[in-house]
């Protein structure tokens, strides 16, 4: 599936999470075709760096703001600036979240972590839904949610697990109550996927490897990669999704077979 396929001329598209990775993916394809992208990561750096490809595809340096999710403020300050910025908005992709190698009911922190991947990973694709709406009812817009195969089957980390479960309840939920209002609610469910998520597990190069523990279970013998996953949620957001909410969608080459 290509994104030269689409065409999101003049439309406005913040994805959280969007200075690496999956988010970071969304972002280059959204611009190449031709939409206005709203670049949000944690890391300062990141975030100029992703913005620096944007303006590398547009010619034009887009709208771009690091800062936490998960703090109280930052979300309200996000949403604000892009209407500021654009005066609209037709798609958001909750794409921001977390995982962590201390997620074990074992660890004396396990609550603490708890707090930190529900904020981040649950609370924050609440918040920015209900802020969001107002706009996107305008538009007729669509919401992706980045949920995980973790979600969907045990594979263990408890919190994470539980946390994207809650993603793809919400996305359904979401998906009844915001139907008549013209706003599709979908969530993507990727598998294994070359990004540097790892970071958070300490292990740096964990995703980036061609393979990782979880490689082995999937059919097709290897980690996917972010552009797998964009595919899909450029899908999604585009015209020929018109039809299609509600749903959660499986990129994980075939892991879940098992």
């Amino acid at each position: 599936m290509s994104s030269k396929k689409y065409d999101f001329s003049g439309k406005v598209v913040l994805i959280t999470g969007s200075s690496s990775g999956i988010g970071l993916a969304c972002a280059l394809q959204f611009a190449k075709c031709k939409a206005n992208v709203i670049i949000t990561g944690y890391e300062e750096t990141e975030v100029q760096m992703a913005a620096e490809q944007i303006r590398s595809i547009t010619n034009e340096m887009p709208l771009h703001i690091h800062g936490d999710l998960s703090s109280s403020q930052f979300a309200e300050q996000l949403v604000s600036a892009s209407i500021d910025r654009y005066g609209r908005l037709d798609v958001l992709v909750n794409n921001a979240g977390w995982v962590c190698s201390g997620d074990s009911f074992t660890n004396p922190d396990f609550m603490k972590i708890y707090d930190r991947i529900f904020d981040l990973n649950v609370r924050a694709v609440f918040k920015m839904i209900h802020l969001c709406v107002p706009f996107l009812e305008r538009t007729k817009g669509s919401i992706i949610n980045t949920s995980s195969v973790a979600g969907l089957a045990p594979i263990g980390k408890a919190l994470y697990s539980a946390s994207k479960a809650a993603v793809n309840m919400l996305s359904s939920c979401a998906a009844m109550d915001l139907g008549e209002k013209g706003i599709r609610v979908n969530a993507v469910n990727p598998g294994p996927i070359r990004t540097n998520i790892g970071r958070y597990c300490g292990d740096d190069e964990l995703m980036l490897r061609p393979s990782c523990p979880e490689t082995s279970m999937t059919i097709m013998k290897r980690n996917g990669n972010a552009d797998e996953v964009a595919n899909m949620i450029l899908f999604l957001a585009s015209d020929e999704a018109s039809y299609i909410t509600g749903g959660h969608y499986v990129v994980d080459g075939g892991f879940l077979c098992h």
